[in-house]
């Protein structure tokens, strides 16, 4: 189908989808849905990466003008987080940690749809 209409399945997805459009990325290419769903799960939630939700949050400047995530990806499967150049907000390793293990029952094994990560 070229749509598919569907209630909330899996945040992640709304990257995953592209990623393996754009790439040509294979249903058995694990790895690489793996990190394309990891990389969806990052972003999804928004601020929450740029330090919208940080521990530390009083080393997060800007709060009013945070910037959103942006997510660079490669077919390799490797990618970069970043928000946009003058705005607020922090990308750091804890503000991606922090969302990394968000609604994550098991950070072992992130169950998803598509793939387990």
């Amino acid at each position: 189908a070229d749509i598919v209409i569907t209630g909330r399945c899996v945040d992640s997805a709304i990257v995953l989808g592209p990623l393996i459009h754009t790439f040509g990325w294979k249903q058995n290419e694990y790895d690489l849905l793996a990190a394309g769903s990891l990389a969806g799960h990052l972003i999804e939630c928004g601020a929450q990466c740029t330090g919208g939700i940080f521990t530390d949050w009083h080393t997060v400047s800007d709060w009013d003008n945070i910037g959103f995530p942006i997510v660079e990806c490669s077919s390799d499967g490797r990618f970069i987080v970043s928000k946009p150049p003058n705005t607020g907000g922090l990308v750091s390793f804890g503000t991606v940690a922090e969302q990394l293990i968000y609604e994550i029952g098991d950070p072992c094994q992130y169950l998803l749809p598509d793939v387990v990560c």
